[in-house]
């Protein structure tokens, strides 16, 4: 990827809403796109107060693979996570299911466990696409606005996914920690 170095006074002037695309349809460059916004405009979707972390019930980490030929690496991935991590590895997908665009298969971590599981899931997640949200009782958001991508972002397909949802039922492991994450 070639960057190029511009100076600050090429970069535009607030307020601009700066989009960076990477990705299949662009050959994995970059490109920045931005767009003026009159002063006038105010955002509608700023919150009167922050969300509160007790509308967090747990966390899904969706693990995208190709069937034929990244399936290997997501079975070692899977193996490894479910000798390190009390969690719920969920079935396999070998085709794209709900609003997930390809193969993949969930693993399922309560909210104490996520400052173990994403940072090792970071550095070991073998080259393949990781998405991890949070569950409340919006999917719609959880997995749109408040999710965050290993690798590649994808598109997901949001008329799979409801504004508003009852909480995840909690969390029941399907895993037996043996080996430290360390």
């Amino acid at each position: 990827m070639r960057i190029r170095r511009s100076s600050f006074e090429e970069w535009p002037t607030l307020p601009h809403i700066i989009i960076v695309k990477s990705g299949p349809l662009n050959e994995g460059r970059l490109q920045m796109e931005t767009k003026r916004q009159s002063r006038s405009q105010k955002p509608s979707d700023i919150p009167a107060k922050p969300e509160a972390l007790s509308r967090i019930s747990s966390f899904h980490a969706h693990v995208y693979y190709d069937p034929r030929t990244t399936r290997d690496k997501a079975e070692r991935l899977r193996e490894l996570v479910a000798e390190r991590f009390l969690v719920r590895n969920g079935n396999w997908h070998d085709a794209p299911v709900g609003p997930h665009p390809s193969a993949m298969f969930q693993i399922s971590f309560a909210k104490e466990t996520f400052p173990q599981i994403v940072p090792w899931l970071m550095l070991n997640r073998l080259g393949l696409t990781i998405l991890v949200h949070p569950n409340t009782d919006r999917p719609r958001d959880d997995h749109l606005n408040h999710a965050l991508w290993m690798g590649s972002v994808l598109s997901l397909d949001a008329t799979h996914l409801p504004e508003t949802d009852a909480p995840e039922p909690p969390l029941e492991p399907n895993t037996q920690p043996r080996i430290s994450p360390e």
